[in-house]
């Protein structure tokens, strides 16, 4: 899975030109993060599903590898409405919603039915 998003990180770093943190200086920002993070995966459904924490999330990030395709969303985004990166950067409007130890995954395509989803998320410190 790190390969993954340090291959996301870096593609997007080139073409977009964009201020993105290279996968080493994202690591790096997390190996001093003070808080709590969880790394795990699901099976996608294709329709809504809640995914339980033992903390309440600031940020998830989701990522499905079998259709190249991302969701991130943090405590002062609105609800739903979640960065995508695919073939083309993004704002989902059907994407994750953090809630009290737990965060909800709607029906956007990155939820693929029978795709081994996986997710980071970060509780506050």
């Amino acid at each position: 899975m790190g390969n993954y998003i340090a291959e996301s990180l870096n593609t997007l770093n080139e073409a977009n030109k964009m201020p993105y943190p290279s996968f080493p200086e994202a690591m790096g920002i997390l190996g001093m993060y003070t808080g709590t993070v969880s790394t795990g995966s699901f099976t996608g459904t294709g329709a809504a599903l809640d995914v339980t924490l033992a903390f309440n999330p600031v940020a998830v990030m989701i990522i499905n590898p079998t259709n190249a395709q991302a969701l991130i969303q943090t405590k002062s985004m609105t609800a739903k409405a979640s960065f995508k990166i695919a073939a083309a950067i993004a704002m989902a409007t059907e994407g994750i919603t953090l809630g009290v130890n737990k965060f909800s995954v709607s029906t956007d395509d990155t939820n693929g039915n029978g795709n081994t989803i996986h997710y980071i998320a970060i509780g506050q410190g």
